[in-house]
């Protein structure tokens, strides 16, 4: 279910929290306990049919992993923990890579730069633990986690 995120009242808190940028440049795909998975777009786009194919890929690994009955519990304490938003970002920036869209080192400086926040430097992995593992991974057929 796609929803515009100026239309949903969490995804609003969030950007009020946290800043506009939030609600202007990502695609965000969330599901809380006991409700339906849902993926939230940015007011930049006038709807879901205009968000790129390779983003909707990289969303879909987001939506796999909230499908358990434990995803949204686990998910959220991989946010909270060191490196944690690496293991949740790192299959679906395999899109990225396997689309020929971004290399290796492209990938893990936009990690570093864009989920950065809120976590300490110390908690991110470095450039070349990121590139490492996307290289050995490229062609691995594991899809969730």
């Amino acid at each position: 279910m796609f929803v515009a995120k100026s239309d949903s009242w969490l995804m609003r808190l969030v950007g009020w929290l946290i800043g506009d940028w939030f609600m202007t440049g990502f695609v965000t795909t969330l599901r809380l306990p006991f409700l339906r998975c849902r993926i939230y777009y940015p007011s930049g786009y006038p709807g879901p049919r205009l968000i790129p194919d390779w983003l909707l890929r990289h969303e879909r690994h987001h939506f796999w992993q909230f499908a358990p009955w434990y995803g949204p519990m686990l998910v959220a304490w991989r946010y909270v923990t060191p490196g944690g938003r690496w293991k949740v970002e790192r299959r679906a920036m395999l899109v990225d890579v396997r689309a020929r869209r971004k290399t290796y080192t492209e990938v893990a400086l936009l990690f570093r730069r864009l989920y950065r926040f809120p976590y300490p430097e110390s908690w991110m992995p470095e450039v070349g633990e990121i590139t490492h593992w996307l290289a050995t991974h490229f062609n691995d057929p594991e899809q969730a986690w």
